[in-house]
Formats: structure tokens, sequence, C-alpha cells
């Protein structure tokens, strides 16, 4: 007998007040959005990553929003233009992230990754990765929409007389993560500290840091709805997935660099049988690339750091092209 179906792609109610907006399988650029309905004012979390998936996601939004309040506020999870490049294309009277998810946002806006995108062909294995990653994809005219408030320390708004947490944890996945909570309604929107059905992505770190936050939201989050970056919702044990995903990384690099084996020689030692079962299923497996490389330089040791290294290393570890 089959099981009851999975969850499916497009806007999922979660509490009669809260709905996620899902892109699944979660892959690269596929991230998820949240909705919290107020009778006066309504706030999103995160918005997708070009016109198409943004104009995607408003057609279903519209229903949602009759006999409540229009966009009041959207808050940017962090600076991946997957969960923000869309705002721009969004009538919001406010805007809220952490000052360095400003900062990340400014420095690489829409027009600088379609132009990345543009000369993937000439840019070798950093190419490959923007090609496999992005090519579904489509940056150009895309208005960017910088953060109108920025916050360093937990925020809570009030909707519908509720209260939303905004709670900044990074660095991370990124500089400036920050994650929502909806004590009244035991939900947690996660943005990319948690990624459901795929590896994470290390852009920033220290690890460590990430590993001890995920900790703490899984205390907090026991019999919670769970709605990942990348993903299908879930409750606190996808905190508890990735958290061992990134404890047993770095302990595998722990053991590499104590052996004394270089980043470029680590990656062919790095041995998947050191994970939980399940992650042998999980999507985007090149990503070990930038998460080893991250612990690396946690660990003091050489390793890539900037993004174009970064790519290249993940585009390295891709399946090779298909002959022609």
């Amino acid at each position: 007998m089959s099981g009851p179906p999975g969850p499916t792609s497009g806007w999922q109610p979660l509490t009669p007040r809260v709905a996620c907006h899902l892109q699944l399988p979660g892959g690269w650029g596929l991230a998820n959005s949240g909705l919290v309905l107020g009778p006066e004012a309504s706030l999103l979390v995160d918005v997708p990553f070009d016109r198409r998936t943004t104009e995607a996601l408003l057609a279903g939004l519209d229903p949602l929003l009759r006999g409540a309040g229009p966009l009041r506020w959207l808050v940017i999870t962090h600076a991946n233009g997957d969960h923000c490049y869309g705002a721009g294309l969004l009538e919001v009277p406010e805007v809220l992230a952490t000052p360095a998810c400003a900062e990340e946002l400014a420095a690489l806006p829409p027009s600088a990754l379609a132009a990345f995108c543009a000369q993937a062909p000439a840019l070798g294995d950093a190419g490959r990765l923007l090609a496999h990653a992005f090519d579904r994809f489509d940056f150009t005219d895309l208005p960017l929409r910088l953060p109108d408030r920025t916050l360093d320390a937990p925020l809570t708004l009030h909707v519908g007389g509720q209260p939303v947490e905004l709670r900044p944890v990074g660095p991370a996945h990124t500089a400036g993560d920050l994650v929502v909570l909806l004590p009244e309604d035991r939900v947690l929107f996660t943005g990319d500290l948690v990624f459901a059905g795929s590896h994470p992505v290390v852009w920033a770190g220290p690890v460590r840091r990430w590993i001890a936050t995920l900790a703490q939201l899984e205390q907090e989050a026991v019999g919670w709805r769970v709605v990942p970056g990348h993903g299908a919702p879930g409750d606190h044990r996808l905190l508890a997935a990735t958290r061992r995903y990134l404890e047993q990384l770095l302990q595998r690099a722990e053991a590499l660099v104590a052996a004394g084996v270089p980043y470029e020689d680590a990656l062919g030692r790095l041995d998947p049988g050191g994970f939980d079962p399940e992650v042998a299923h999980w999507l985007e497996p090149e990503r070990l690339a930038a998460n080893l490389a991250a612990c690396y330089r946690d660990l003091g040791q050489d390793a890539p750091a900037q993004p174009l290294d970064l790519l290249a290393a993940m585009g390295r570890l891709l399946p090779p092209p298909p002959a022609p």
C-alpha cells in the first residue's frame, strides 16, 4: 500500500494564517518562501530568484490575501538571490534583513549574476557550475530592491496581534542569516540554515557556529513545523539532519588535516560512508567541495574562499558532460 502523497510545489497551508510556497525538489535556485496573514497587514518571508518564479509565487498569492491585509513587510533571510532577487517586483512598503545581508545583496545584485552567467563558457569549471545551477533562470531586467530596515538584534513584529520574531543568526550559511519564528503558530522559517534532501552549502561559516545555532533551534522547535530554505517542510528533525551532516563533515575534515592532507587532495579521500545513510541520496553532492573548504579554513588551513574559486571547486565535482 502506498503512503500519503508528499507535498507539491506551490502554496501550501501550514496553519489557518500561515502558508509556505515550495519549489520542489529544492535544488539550485529553487527556494521556499513563507506567508503570515493578518487582518490589517501581512508578511512575506523571502521571494524567488527571477521574474518567472516570482510571478508564479505572486499568482498564487492573490487568493490567499483575499480577506486579509495587504503585504506590509518582506523579510529576507539572507542575500542568496534565490531568496531575494524577486523583491524588486513586489509592491511592499518595507523590506527587512540583516546589515550583512544588505551589504552582500548590494555587492552581488541580479545584474552582476546575469553578467557572470553570460561569461560562463569562458570561466572553466566555475562556468560549468554556473550553467549547471542557473541556466534555467533569467536575471536580466530585474530591478534591485535593497532592505529598507536592517536589524542586528532580534526584532518582534506583530501580525494580526501575534508575534513574529526575526532573529539574526549569522554568520553561518552566509554572513547575514536570520530565521523567522512564530511561537503562537509553532512555525519556524529557517532560510538556508536547513536544506531538506540536498547538501547544504557553506558560503561563510564558521561551521561550528552554524552547528551551535541549529542545536539551539532544535530545542526550541520540538513539535513545530519547520520550513527549510530548500525542500519539503518537516519538524525539528530537519534541523538535526543538517546539524549532523555539518558535524560529520567537520569531523572528517579534522581527521584529514591531522593526517596532513591538503585541501586539493582531501575531496577524493572524503568517505561518503561517514555521513548518515540518507545523505547518499541528497541532491547537489558537488557542494561538498565548498563545504570542505569552509571546514579547512575554520581549521586554519589553506582552501578556496572567493566565490569564483568555490564555484570552480564545485564544478570539478560535477559529472562529466555527455559525449557529443
